[in-house]
């Protein structure tokens, strides 16, 4: 299915940065260009990239749990 004519380059451009910053194995396009309901100016770019390998370190570190309640009736 051809790409739709303003979405290539954004696709291009994206592609070309991320590999930059990651090796990637894959990435994929879904959601409205895939299905072919792009609507240029209304729809946005779901995109999936899969790096090769894990990163060195998390993004964000895990939130710290909420206390429990029954820790306080205690």
């Amino acid at each position: 299915m051809p790409v739709h004519e303003t979405v290539a380059p954004l696709l291009d451009r994206f592609l070309r940065e991320a590999r930059e910053a990651v090796p990637l194995t894959a990435m994929w396009v879904h959601g409205s260009l895939a299905l072919g309901d792009y609507r240029p100016g209304r729809s946005d770019l779901d995109l999936i990239a899969v790096p090769e390998t894990e990163p060195d370190e998390p993004a964000c570190s895990p939130s710290p749990a909420p206390p429990s309640p029954c820790a306080a009736a205690a």
